[in-house]
């Protein structure tokens, strides 16, 4: 799994966590055989399944006697373009149709804020925002979002959408340790004004966000923002947040825009090499 993959299995297998209300008798793990190694301790309750979203004789194994599935496995930076798709769009794809082959009674979706893109109004994203997907991943989990849709929509399978913002939590990967890291170097960098609004979302606030997900109906064929703010803040707003957690003092270099937009479009071009 990934970082919140494992994340939600470190929750799950915890004692005395909020899961005992709902009462998992079997959880099903499915997970690349060169990853076991490298599980923590699970409970008794789970069962690991070898494979992956391309195989479907896997997922089938999977889903089998499977009454709800957490679908978090996605790809966020690959070294191809196409892996966007095969993973985030295609592998939901696989494992949305094995669901509907064996019956699971629900489906619930990891997407992200991608799928809008960003906010240039400088407000908080609403439940009705348009989609304006951002770069290959916004648009291979748009792709997503819209296939699951359209199976909900003809009652083949009951899904429910989280969409997380910026990730934060325990057991970050290097490239999330690095940006806190900078919050002691002498200098910080900021692209652009630091005046566009952006939200955070706690691995934690995901997974009790699933299990409040299981206590209710209602919340079927509904997306969920999931933000671990109270109030939006501003990119500069939360580097404020974290310095103050740090007690380190910001000295930011600003990065204009239009470098900005420059490393975007290299980035875009060495994706598709």
């Amino acid at each position: 799994p990934g970082w919140l993959g494992n994340r939600i299995i470190e929750k799950l297998c915890q004692e005395n966590d909020q899961t005992n209300n709902v009462g998992f008798k079997k959880i099903k793990l499915l997970i690349q055989e060169r990853y076991i190694p490298y599980l923590p301790k699970l409970s008794e309750n789970f069962e690991i399944i070898p494979g992956d979203l391309s195989s479907n004789e896997s997922l089938l194994k999977a889903t089998e006697d499977i009454d709800v599935v957490w679908h978090l496995a996605g790809t966020v930076y690959p070294k191809k373009r196409k892996d966007h798709y095969a993973v985030n769009f295609l592998g939901t794809k696989n494992l949305a149709n094995a669901c509907i082959q064996n019956r699971v009674k629900r489906f619930h979706f990891m997407s992200t804020d991608s799928v809008c893109g960003f906010e240039t109004k400088n407000k908080f994203f609403s439940i009705n925002q348009p989609y304006k997907p951002y770069k290959d991943y916004g648009k291979s989990k748009y792709q997503a979002e819209k296939l699951l849709k359209s199976y909900h929509s003809k009652n083949l399978l009951k899904v429910t959408i989280l969409r997380g913002f910026w990730f934060f939590g325990p057991n970050m990967p290097i490239r999330n340790k690095k940006f806190f890291q900078s919050f002691f170097w002498r200098y910080q960098i900021l692209f652009g004004n630091g005046q566009n609004i952006r939200s955070i979302t706690h691995l934690d606030d995901i997974f009790y966000s699933l299990i409040e997900l299981e206590k209710s109906q209602e919340k079927i064929g509904k997306i969920y923002w999931i933000t671990s703010l109270k109030e939006q803040k501003s990119v500069l707003e939360i580097y404020e947040l974290i310095a103050d957690a740090f007690n380190t003092k910001l000295n930011l270099i600003y990065i204009p825009d239009i470098i900005c937009e420059f490393f975007s479009i290299l980035d875009k071009v060495y994706t598709k090499i």
